[in-house]
């Protein structure tokens, strides 16, 4: 770390922390609170850097990698986020079968909420609600989607054929293994 990368880190907090002072305390004109802006970014930054801290991971879903696992000799929809602290998501195929017959039999795009009930007058006992999450994820990044959102709700893509191109996925998946 070097003497002028430490005071420019500095300076630019003192800085902003003056614009925002000042703005407070009625020198608006003088001193624009918009200003500090990009002077606080830039301190971050910087800090950050000194620190050698990583900046905070957006939750885009590219390390999403999707699999077919066995579990009890039963296959399982498995969603993994390499590089994560959390257990992995795991789907049997039938609430992955019942979530697409949820969709596929619908007249309109559907909500979450609807998806689940559609989901829970055909598996009992009705399955979490993370495993119907999962085959929509699943399906809405797939090469080319199956599922689309539209605002808070779902719907297939190709009416009346979500069915059969949900078990072509599965069967790609596991053929190819991961995904």
């Amino acid at each position: 770390m070097t003497e002028q990368s430490e005071n420019s880190g500095l300076r630019a907090l003192r800085s902003a922390r003056e614009m925002i002072d000042a703005f407070l305390a009625g020198e608006r004109r003088n001193h624009p609170l918009r200003l500090a802006r990009p002077k606080l970014a830039r301190a971050e930054a910087e800090m950050r850097r000194l620190l050698n801290v990583k900046p905070i991971r957006t939750r885009s879903g590219h390390n999403i990698r999707y699999r077919i696992e066995y579990v009890d000799d039963e296959p399982h929809l498995t969603e993994r986020r390499p590089g994560g602290i959390s257990r992995p998501f795991r789907v049997g195929r039938d609430v992955y079968i019942a979530t697409a017959q949820a969709l596929d039999t619908a007249d309109r795009p559907l909500l979450f909420e609807e998806v689940m009930q559609g989901v829970a007058e055909r598996v009992r006992p009705a399955p979490p609600s993370f495993q119907v999450r999962t085959c929509l994820r699943f399906w809405t990044r797939a090469s080319k989607p199956l599922v689309e959102r539209v605002r808070t709700r779902y719907r297939a893509v190709h009416v009346g054929q979500l069915g059969s191109e949900v078990d072509q996925l599965w069967l790609r998946l596991q053929d190819r293994g991961t995904v």
